[in-house]
C-alpha cells in the first residue's frame, strides 16, 4: 500500500547487479530502469566488456531504494559478503 493509502501497485524495478572486484566480489548495483529491455541491453554492454555471465544478475524489486538496498544486502549475505548498500 501506498503511503497515500491506495492499494495500487508498486510500479516494478529492474536493478543490473555486477559483482565488484574492489569489494572482493560483493554484488552492486550497476544499472537500473522500469523497463528490462533497456536493463538488458546493458547487461550485454558489460558482456562485452569482458564480464563474465557469473558476474551478472538482474533482480526485480518494488520502485524502491529500500527494497532494491534489502535484495543486494541479502544476496551479497548469502555469498558470505557484509557490504554497506547506501
Amino acid at each position: 500500500m501506498h503511503r497515500n493509502g491506495n492499494t495500487q501497485m508498486a510500479r516494478k524495478y529492474h536493478t543490473l547487479l555486477s559483482r565488484d572486484a574492489s569489494q572482493d566480489g560483493a554484488w552492486g548495483a550497476a544499472f537500473g530502469d522500469h523497463d528490462i529491455s533497456s536493463v538488458r541491453e546493458a547487461w550485454a554492454d558489460l558482456l562485452g566488456q569482458g564480464f563474465d555471465l557469473s558476474e551478472l544478475r538482474i533482480i526485480t524489486t518494488d520502485d524502491d531504494q529500500g527494497a532494491i538496498d534489502r535484495e543486494i544486502r541479502e544476496l551479497n549475505r548469502k555469498v558470505g559478503h557484509e557490504v554497506c548498500v547506501n
